[in-house]
């Protein structure tokens, strides 16, 4: 056995890899169930409706619109066939919101903000305006 630099001694570990003695057994009456995982919360069509309202009639941004798809709601603008993304909430729990900006480019880029759907909606509009000004 050596010394290290830090003055502490040095040994070896033996490894914890695969073997006959250390392999994981999976008990049988387990192996032929399928893995439960926890449910996602998914973002609801009336809360896109509740967003593009409030965007529209309480913010005064009528050129925005929202979608809705899987656990986001997305705030879009500009034609059908060619949206800008402006910004989107993530669902992230059952009255939990994450706000994610989108880039120049149209990348997604994560906000530390997470708060329930209305506040975070509001926070957006007031602290974030810039983010949803019309692309020409």
């Amino acid at each position: 056995m050596g010394s290290s630099p830090t003055g502490t001694g040095t040994r070896r570990i033996p490894s914890t890899g695969s073997s006959e003695a250390n392999s994981c057994k999976i008990d049988p009456q387990w192996a032929d169930r399928p893995l439960v995982l926890m449910a996602k919360h998914n973002a609801e069509q009336h809360d896109a409706e509740a967003v593009e309202s409030y965007l529209r009639a309480t913010a005064g941004l009528p050129h925005l619109r929202t979608r809705r798809r899987a656990d986001v709601v997305v705030i879009e603008s500009g034609p059908d066939d060619d949206p800008w993304p402006h910004a989107r909430l993530r669902r992230v729990g059952a009255h939990q919101w994450r706000l994610e900006i989108a880039t120049h480019t149209g990348r997604w880029e994560t906000t530390p903000l997470q708060a329930q759907r209305d506040e975070l909606v509001r926070l957006l509009v007031e602290s974030f305006g810039w983010t949803l000004t019309p692309v020409d």
